[in-house]
Formats: structure tokens, C-alpha cells, sequence
């Protein structure tokens, strides 16, 4: 049978970093990484990221975008708007791939990132809320009166 039960969010919800243009910031920049990298369908299109100060790091788009940029169903100014997702890297056992942080010398789970489109990591955005009309059926809409548009005579 069919129960609800509270909702727990599982650990492999993806952590996003915000959109590209806010990542970038306003005087920053973005562009694809190379025209060779963007015309290889079999490569994710690689975007360098240049903030104000001159700064920079290359992230790459997920499968779908890079297909939307390619194919130009979307443009490149609308990278401004996806989000930069962290992906955490797993083996195929489901085992966390682990590597040495340069920084700090510890070991610590390898972390990509992408640019994907909203809801890539969290679909709790595309959630739809259930109204009273969207369950009541045509005869019982047909049924009722709206008070506020009668007249009195």
C-alpha cells in the first residue's frame, strides 16, 4: 500500500554555486575554452570563466547544454543564467573517488563541476502545487457558482 512518510533528502543532492553570472561577477566574463573543444560533438563544450580581476577557471556543460549550444537552441549569453553544480565523483561500486588537496595535503573526495539547467541537482524546483481546482472534476466545476459575478436586478 501506498503511505507518506516525512521526506529525507538523500546525500547526493548537488550543491550549486550559483549561476554563471554570478559566479563571474559583474566586469567578469565567460567564453567557450576553444573553437576545437566546441565543435567536438564528442566532448561537453569547455567554458573559461574570467572574473574582474583576471582570474580564471575552466568549467564544463553538462550533456544538454552543450547539445542546446551546438545545435544554437540556446545562446551563449543564456550561460549567464545556469547554475555551476558541484558533482561529486564516485567509482563504479559507489565508493567516493578520493584525492590529495593540494592546499591542505588531506584526502578528499574528487568534486567536479558543470554548468546544467536549473533543477539539475535539485528538482524541488519544478515541483507542482496542488490546487482544489486541479482535482475537482468538469461536472463539479460546472456545478458551482461564482457569487461575485451575479447582479441584483
Amino acid at each position: 500500500m501506498l503511505q507518506f512518510k516525512k521526506y529525507a533528502q538523500t546525500a547526493t543532492q548537488l550543491k550549486s554555486l550559483g549561476t554563471v553570472g554570478e559566479f563571474v561577477g559583474v566586469g567578469g566574463k565567460f567564453a567557450p575554452s576553444s573553437v576545437r573543444n566546441f565543435q567536438d560533438p564528442n566532448k561537453r563544450v569547455s567554458i573559461l570563466l574570467t572574473n574582474a580581476n583576471g582570474e580564471t577557471v575552466t568549467v564544463n556543460c553538462s550533456k544538454p547544454v552543450s547539445a542546446d549550444l551546438r545545435s544554437k537552441a540556446i545562446k551563449l549569453s543564456d550561460l549567464a543564467g545556469l547554475q555551476i553544480l558541484e558533482l561529486p565523483q564516485f567509482d563504479t561500486d559507489g565508493n567516493p573517488v578520493m584525492q590529495i588537496d593540494e592546499e591542505t595535503g588531506e584526502e578528499v573526495q574528487m568534486i567536479l563541476h558543470s554548468i546544467s539547467y536549473q533543477g539539475g541537482g535539485n528538482a524541488s524546483s519544478a515541483a507542482v502545487e496542488i490546487t482544489e481546482e486541479m482535482i475537482k472534476t468538469p461536472v463539479q466545476l460546472a456545478r458551482e457558482v461564482d457569487w461575485s459575478q451575479l447582479v441584483a436586478l
